[in-house]
This record gives C-alpha cells, structure tokens and sequence, in this order.
C-alpha cells in the first residue's frame, strides 16, 4: 500500500510494519536503510503529498492572516517542529 510516510512511521519504528520502498527520487532521510523505487526496479513510481488550510472562498483576509500567523507561529515552536521531525518528512515555512 502507499501511504504517507508521517501516517506510517510509528508502525515503522515499532517494528509493526516493514517498508520495501519509498516512492521519491531519493531515499528518506528518515528511514535510510529504505531503498528507492527505483531501487528495487520501479523507476517511474514517485509520489508526493501536500498538507494543506482550507477556508472557505470568502473568507475575509484579516482572517486569513490571523490563521496564517498562527499556523506559523505554532509551526515555529521548538516542541511542534520535533513532534513533525520526529513522525517524517514535513515542509513548512
């Protein structure tokens, strides 16, 4: 199955499930001993994820702002950065 490497990581690390590949061009930097798809022959399977904040269309900006600066500012915090660290790959800014 494919699925998020962040969702799959604690089973990962218990031991619970065994990962045979990553679908990304290189090996994570998490799990290294992991290899490619196109390691183990499968050179065309790549996979990504977004995480994404919805709001509705007409949400008013100052709103918006005020979600942005606090998704940022939480994001920022030493304590959520490990926690995100720690469970996988994450992009944030």
């Amino acid at each position: 199955m494919f699925v998020d490497l962040p969702v799959i990581s604690p089973y990962i690390k218990s031991g619970k499930v065994r990962a045979i590949a990553v679908c990304s061009p290189n090996r994570s930097v998490y799990f290294p001993d992991v290899p490619t798809t196109a390691e183990v022959g499968y050179p065309g399977v790549q996979l990504s994820n977004h995480y994404s904040l919805l709001a509705p269309a007409k949400t008013p900006r100052a709103i918006v702002m005020k979600l942005h600066d606090a998704v940022v500012k939480t994001m920022a915090t030493p304590e959520v950065r490990e926690k995100f660290t720690n469970i996988g790959p994450t992009r944030w800014s």
